[in-house]
């Protein structure tokens, strides 16, 4: 399964859907001059209030620091 993500920077890009392998060799898919299509963006913004929304949901139980013992 192929997220949106790649599909849209495959369409920016102006490469076939079905490309995405990983190849044993790294070489230069796009040659100097190469015309890359209309761009977009590939992520949504996330506003401040949805981060905290999200640190409330997932962040977990915080631990309380151990209270110092005077002596």
């Amino acid at each position: 399964m192929v997220s949106g993500v790649c599909l849209s920077l495959r369409a920016q890009l102006g490469l076939k859907n079905h490309y995405g392998f990983i190849p044993d060799t790294v070489t230069i898919l796009l040659e100097p001059g190469y015309k890359i299509g209309k761009s977009s963006p590939l992520l949504a913004r996330i506003t401040d209030k949805e981060i905290q929304a999200l640190r409330e949901k997932f962040g977990g139980v915080k631990e309380e620091k151990p209270k110092k013992i005077k002596r």
